[in-house]
């Protein structure tokens, strides 16, 4: 039994319900997963997700819950083929003292990914990715931080952290590791323009919820190039996910954000995830905490399904090299035969390349098509942007 002295941290679940193994058939979540009940933390040797609540809404105006969190019940009741390491911690400690929880949440999360561990907290303010992020730093590493949320958390230049402001936090965070920082479903009338041209200024990604639509394949690619994730619910449309304050009537529907939960699982660089800002006191018929526990099975089944290609070995790698109309521009693809799966490489020698060794960046079979076509493909101008 692997003890990281994490139990402190933690409150344990209701035992009268979860302890009991026989409110579950043997192929429900609930059967199958390890919790903290019966006054018994959950052994973390070999554990590959840690799943817990954090009900930490200081610097939000949605609150937590009172009673059964209905996201872990719903959990719980779902249906499963096959399922990974994961362990169900319980909820978190919560203080008075801001500063403490976020130290809590940030040493979990550490211990946690130091452990092999993948972190997924769930609840609380979208600030709470400051914490995660934090730990992330830890390890003295470039960090790619994706975000699913329909603005920038950006906020003002005095504004103390809260959920809409941790963006901000981060990025002046220091020392800062935050090699790259990618919006996903941000809605223009939510979003003022200068907040695009800063990301842009400082060579940061986004994708508009119209261009997801269009094509949401698009969105693997970024999501298998991140180490971190996070899902703001108010990125969800109301009709999906009303449990939240600031929820809105457009937004992703259910399948485009399990859809992207799937592709978060299937990636090999991910590291952590985290889903915030769910309200269960506004939860009246449960559908809000119905979809997050999809959200989380979806990308349960694609980390199940992960093939282990954070950097591909030649041996699996086809090349395909594609030459410009004036033949002075060579964009080397390359293509997985474990997973079907693309890659942008950049050659030892290129002049943007400052390390020793090829790199690979994740594309899709759309950006091969746009190289052939003669267009410059969208991912090849955001790695050249990235490292220049």
């Amino acid at each position: 039994m692997k003890d990281l002295n994490l139990a402190k941290f933690f409150e344990q679940l209701n035992t009268g319900y979860f302890s009991v193994k026989e409110n579950w058939q043997s192929t429900q979540i609930g059967y199958l997963i390890e919790s903290f009940t019966d006054h018994k933390f959950p052994d973390l040797s070999y554990c590959e997700i840690a799943i817990f609540n954090v009900n930490e809404y200081y610097g939000s105006s949605n609150k937590g819950p009172e009673d059964i969190c209905k996201i872990r019940k719903n959990l719980y009741d779902l249906h499963v083929e096959t399922i990974p390491r994961i362990k169900d911690l319980g909820n978190l400690k919560i203080e008075n003292n801001r500063k403490k929880n976020f130290d809590v949440i940030t040493e979990v999360c550490f211990t946690l990914l130091n452990n092999g561990t993948l972190p997924f907290p769930i609840g609380g303010g979208h600030d709470i990715a400051y914490a995660m992020y934090k730990a992330h730093t830890k390890f003295e590493k470039k960090i790619s931080y994706t975000c699913i949320d329909n603005k920038f958390d950006i906020g003002l230049i005095d504004d103390k952290l809260t959920n809409q402001s941790h963006l901000s936090k981060i990025i002046k965070s220091k020392p800062n590791y935050l090699y790259n920082y990618t919006n996903l479903a941000y809605q223009s009338f939510l979003v003022s323009p200068h907040a695009i041209k800063m990301l842009e200024t400082i060579n940061f990604s986004y994708l508009r919820l119209g261009d997801i639509r269009k094509n949401i394949s698009n969105v693997e690619p970024i999501l298998r190039d991140s180490n971190m994730l996070t899902l703001d619910i108010s990125s969800i449309s109301s009709s999906y996910a009303k449990a939240n304050n600031y929820c809105n009537p457009n937004g992703l529907d259910g399948y485009e954000i399990c859809k992207l939960s799937y592709y978060a699982g299937i990636s090999d660089k991910l590291k952590s995830f985290g889903i915030f800002e769910y309200n269960q006191n506004l939860d009246h018929n449960d559908q809000t905490s119905k979809l997050i526990s999809q959200i989380i099975w979806y990308f349960l089944v694609g980390f199940q399904s992960r093939v282990s290609e954070d950097i591909p070995s030649s041996k699996n790698l086809t090349y395909y090299n594609v030459t410009s109309d004036n033949d002075t521009n060579i964009i080397v693809f390359c293509k997985s035969k474990l997973s079907n799966r693309w890659w942008i490489v950049l050659k030892k020698e290129h002049r943007y390349n400052k390390s020793k060794v090829d790199q690979f960046f994740a594309c899709s079979y759309n950006d091969y098509q746009s190289a052939m076509s003669g267009d410059i493909p969208e991912t090849w101008l955001r790695i050249i942007k990235l490292l220049r």
